[in-house]
């Protein structure tokens, strides 16, 4: 049995529990995220791996900007992890925590690591991260876009309360072409994305679907991430947040419902990407025939309901095709309508 190493993250520093192969605790500390705290637990991560004759497992929850710079420590010195889910670390630990502390924390990540023999955190490659941080600048600069177009309207119908001479109306004029730079900016972010995903596989296969243009295709490879690291499409569904959460208590059953834990910011890009092929009337697509099936049988389905459904269609869908490298076809689609 091979050493654990488990890491409590918050901020500016983790607190650290090392056990060996026999289940005992060796050392724990805190590790301050300095270049020299961290390339102490390098050295102590090369010491175990000669003395085991196997790299030790390590083990953290993801805490938001806090474990980046741990995460980052480990993929750059080659090491291999486990980055759990808080939720799903809380639940796992949940019998065995008496007092809640970073130290028992640490410790209940060790001794549950080794209970439960967790499998290591897939490493996307760089381009994935690039695609995100570039999406994630996107939407911040549409957000920006949408303000501007509510004040330009509310500039409209308003009774000037200054003359505009005024130094206030510089100041606005000023702010109105930091503006319009942020929307040339928009423009040039998606030309980057292309140039970046251009000959990749799950840009050619997205880009295949009637109604899926560069934006669109790149922002969900930016939130989608590598498709590689989920097993099947239940996960990615999962992921997205579309999974159906149940609770029926007796004879009492309450209506089905999306659990909307997953990644709020792709789930939008989906739904507004599924109106888009609604409201387009050029290629067939079966994405669409699916929706008005929906909408015409005897028990219709209400508008958001049979989006999500159109929704986890197409994640069904891509799956596939982004697992066996082949292009959306909508006559090969057809017999998916009927499943």
């Amino acid at each position: 049995m091979k050493h654990v190493i488990a890491l409590d993250v918050s901020k500016g520093k983790s607190t650290i529990a090392i056990y060996d192969g026999y289940r005992q605790c060796e050392f724990e500390g805190e590790l301050y995220h300095t270049r020299i705290d961290f390339e102490q637990l390098h050295l102590r991560i090369k010491e175990i791996t000669a003395l085991d004759g196997q790299a030790p497992e390590i083990v953290f929850e993801a805490t938001g900007v806090y474990s980046k710079s741990v995460e980052k420590f480990l993929r750059d010195h080659g090491h291999t992890y486990c980055r759990m889910n808080p939720l799903e670390a809380n639940l796992q630990m949940a019998s065995m925590r008496r007092h809640k502390t970073d130290i028992s924390d640490a410790h209940e990540l060790a001794k549950t690591h080794i209970k439960l023999e967790r499998e290591t955190t897939y490493v996307q490659n760089d381009y994935y991260e690039q695609m995100r941080a570039i999406t994630r600048y996107y939407a911040e600069l549409e957000r920006a876009e949408k303000k501007a177009i509510v004040l330009l309207e509310a500039a409209k119908n308003s009774y000037p309360a200054i003359e505009p001479t005024d130094i206030r109306c510089n100041q606005v004029r000023d702010y109105a072409r930091r503006i319009a730079d942020l929307m040339e900016k928009k423009d040039q972010l998606v030309k980057q994305m292309v140039m970046m995903s251009e000959g990749r596989k799950e840009y050619t296969v997205l880009r295949s679907f009637p109604g899926i243009g560069d934006t669109t295709a790149c922002r969900l490879i930016g939130e989608l991430g590598d498709i590689r690291r989920f097993k099947n499409a239940k996960q990615l569904n999962a992921y997205v947040g579309i999974d159906i959460m149940r609770y029926q208590s007796g004879n009492t059953q309450y209506r089905d419902r999306i659990n909307k834990r997953g990644n709020k910011k792709l789930r939008k890009i989906l739904f507004f990407m599924i109106c888009t092929m609604l409201m387009a009337k050029r290629k067939p697509n079966h994405l669409v025939d699916y929706y008005h099936k929906l909408k015409t049988q005897p028990q219709r389905k209400p508008h958001k309901v049979a989006i999500v459904a159109c929704i986890n269609k197409f994640l069904k869908v891509t799956f596939q095709l982004l697992t066996h490298g082949i292009l959306y076809d909508y006559e090969s689609a057809l017999p998916a309508q009927k499943s």
